[in-house]
């Protein structure tokens, strides 16, 4: 309960006596009745009106509640984990994502493994570098990219790659996961 409406709920009487109990220790009301008085100033005085926090709460979950939900045009199609069907490698780009070892973006190789050199760390070099691979791999036929991570990949460093790879028409993005001892 607010102060506004405690002082509201209370008569004109009632604000006299309490002056008085207050002001004047000496007055006609008996001890016993002072001191209940007092303790029902006391007690009403300490109550909080709850009703405003459990408001904020619930817009606080409202909000983070529509903020998760995600954007349904960028989702990716993934294959089942169990009994899926496997892409054919021979009609796939591979990307491999290794951990950087260190600070900074994923290592990302434009083929089935560590092989060959690391694209450059730039994240915005990487991204063109996916996205003329995945080209260069349509061209040749090929109808789809399979996304290589190691476990210990950030899943930003993944998703970012992901859409680079996406990116391009007509190609089916598979993830997998590369266990590294």
């Amino acid at each position: 309960m607010g102060k506004s409406s405690f002082w509201d709920g209370l008569s004109a009487p009632a604000l006299g006596e309490l002056n008085e109990v207050f002001q004047n220790p000496a007055s006609d009301l008996s001890d016993q009745e002072g001191r209940e008085l007092q303790e029902s100033f006391r007690a009403s005085a300490l109550e909080l009106d709850m009703t405003p926090m459990i408001d904020c709460v619930f817009l606080l979950l409202i909000f983070f509640v529509i903020g998760m939900i995600p954007d349904l045009e960028k989702l990716v199609e993934l294959p089942p984990a169990r009994y899926g069907v496997a892409a054919d490698p021979w009609q796939s780009v591979f990307i491999t994502v290794a951990a950087p070892g260190g600070p900074g973006p994923a290592k990302v190789y434009l083929a089935d493994g560590k092989l060959g050199a690391a694209l450059p760390d730039d994240p915005n070099r990487q991204q063109a570098a996916i996205r003329q691979a995945v080209q260069a791999g349509r061209h040749q036929g090929k109808t789809s990219v399979i996304l290589k991570a190691e476990r210990s990949v950030r899943h930003a460093d993944v998703a970012r790659i992901a859409q680079a790879a996406s990116e391009v028409p007509n190609m089916k993005l598979y993830l997998a996961v590369l266990e590294s001892d």
